[in-house]
């Protein structure tokens, strides 16, 4: 069957095979639901109500070595989690599989979320400035991408505002899971 141009499925088509071929030539991917069209590997599933909630570390685990044996030049495979339980009420956590461990963050309870516009790019930035400010140390880097993430959300506006200081600050003491801003 030959497709148009013009044609979605044609479109569609193209855009996984770039989506793979990108794949393939990199050494850190981010996650996100085209996992599952491009991978056919299904979401594990993120539905904190609280902070107690238990993350299936198995599962997320399988979803790395999936993505690692699919993507052998793949190093670091990341997700952030979040769980909308109201339009201003969130929960997120985050999870990276690299060296063939699983690292994962706690849970943050944001009750009271002013803008989520720029949240995913606070963390793809946070883990960026993670992995470079702490080259051996993923979990500290993880740490720091979903602090970053989670202050993003008490800020209004595309860009996080935050500086290093806060996140870091978020790291060190916030043992209860709320993010207070």
């Amino acid at each position: 069957m030959l497709l148009s141009p013009v044609d979605p499925a044609h479109w569609k088509r193209e855009i996984l095979f770039l989506l793979w071929s990108l794949l393939c030539h990199c050494r850190k991917s981010i996650t996100e639901p085209e996992y599952k069209e491009v991978f056919d590997i299904a979401p594990v599933g993120f539905q904190a109500v609280d902070t107690a909630y238990p993350l299936d570390l198995k599962g997320f685990e399988t979803f790395g070595q999936k993505i690692s044996h699919i993507v052998p030049r793949c190093r670091k495979v990341f997700l952030e989690l979040r769980n909308t339980i109201t339009s201003n009420h969130n929960l997120l956590a985050a999870v990276l599989y690299s060296d063939q461990t699983l690292k994962y963050t706690g849970i943050y309870d944001i009750t009271h979320e002013v803008d989520r516009v720029g949240t995913g790019d606070a963390f793809v930035g946070g883990m960026i400035y993670g992995l470079l400010t702490y080259p051996d140390n993923d979990q500290k880097a993880l740490e720091f991408a979903l602090a970053a993430s989670a202050l993003k959300n008490t800020v209004y506006g595309d860009f996080n505002q935050v500086t290093v200081e806060e996140v870091e600050s978020l790291m060190k003491g916030n043992t209860s899971g709320r993010v207070t801003r």
